[in-house]
């Protein structure tokens, strides 16, 4: 009867708790407003890795700014990883350096790459997760927040028994 919770992706199973996001529907809002903020009609986007969960982020993107600017056009590097920095940076500044003014930060740790990039050349970003903003507000226009501990808090609540919730809060180990 073990119990187990997973986030962004599906697992039928009768004991499993799948938690999934649309975030296909953020990243159109972002594509969106990357859309109307360019004045070079070209943005990019730095990605982690080329999977179906940051396809379907791309496919939002493309959406979104086609939406509100047809002619703006769309360039995607790939950093291969989630933590890689310097390589973010590095295809942020190609990006720029290809005419992009608006690049969107979607490679987790790998965002302060972009962020520091945008900082450099003085061209707009974009976070994702949670409120990136708060690193460089001058750059990081928008963020797209995710609301993890929002569902991770109720996941918990729905998983764990009142009487549980109760032996770590009054008399667990302190």
């Amino acid at each position: 009867d073990q119990k187990f919770a997973i986030l962004d992706t599906t697992v039928d199973m009768p004991n499993v708790r799948s938690i999934a996001f649309k975030e296909h529907e953020a990243a159109f809002l972002l594509g969106a407003a990357m859309g109307l903020v360019t004045e070079t009609n070209i943005v990019g986007m730095v990605g982690p890795m080329e999977i179906p969960f940051f396809q379907r982020w791309t496919q939002g993107i493309q959406m979104g700014l086609e939406a509100v600017n047809p002619e703006a056009k769309l360039q995607i590097h790939w950093s291969n990883s989630f933590e890689d920095v310097a390589r973010a940076k590095e295809l942020a500044l190609e990006q720029h350096a290809q005419g992009a003014d608006v690049i969107a930060a979607v490679a987790g740790g790998g965002n302060f790459g972009v962020f520091e990039a945008a900082r450099e050349k003085g061209f707009y970003t974009a976070g994702q997760d949670t409120n990136q903003s708060v690193h460089d507000p001058e750059h990081i226009l928008f963020s797209q927040i995710k609301g993890l501990d929002v569902v991770t808090y109720q996941t918990l609540s729905l998983l764990t028994s009142f009487e549980y919730i109760l032996l770590l809060t009054g008399g667990g180990p302190g």
